[in-house]
């Protein structure tokens, strides 16, 4: 039996189909891709997610649905409190800043995922952040 929960995010189609192709870019499964973005999130400070923008509201949304597991799950409900956002909001911010703003990118540095953020003022500067 498989511990954890069933998370279900609401994000705009074209957003979940960005990703769906992403994911697939990299190799991934759409699970996979969720629990490498989940872990990541969780490292950031509440201040730079609230900072990512929302993305334009689109007439139709796709679920996204994933399992996480207990210490994903705790790891979730911390970020999202302390960051003041739903669950869909901070998957709808976090694939934003990923697939169409470019503020979020994902570099693998020695056989591990990191993510780099990038300053929307300042480009160059960024910050890596193992995952």
């Amino acid at each position: 039996m498989n511990e954890g929960s069933e998370i279900t995010v609401r994000v705009p189609l074209s957003l979940f189909g960005a990703f769906r192709a992403s994911a697939e870019r990299l190799g991934v499964t759409t699970s996979e891709a969720v629990k490498i973005l989940t872990a990541a999130a969780s490292w950031l400070p509440p201040d730079q997610l609230r900072s990512l923008e929302e993305p334009p509201q689109e007439m139709e949304t796709a679920r996204l649905s994933f399992h996480l597991n207990w210490n994903s799950v705790d790891a979730l409900m911390i970020t999202t409190r302390n960051s003041l956002l739903t669950n869909s909001a901070l998957f709808r911010r976090l694939l934003h800043g990923l697939l169409v703003t470019k503020e979020i990118s994902f570099v693998q540095q020695e056989g591990q995922f990191k993510l780099r953020i990038s300053s929307r003022n300042n480009p160059e500067n960024t910050e890596l952040i193992a995952v």
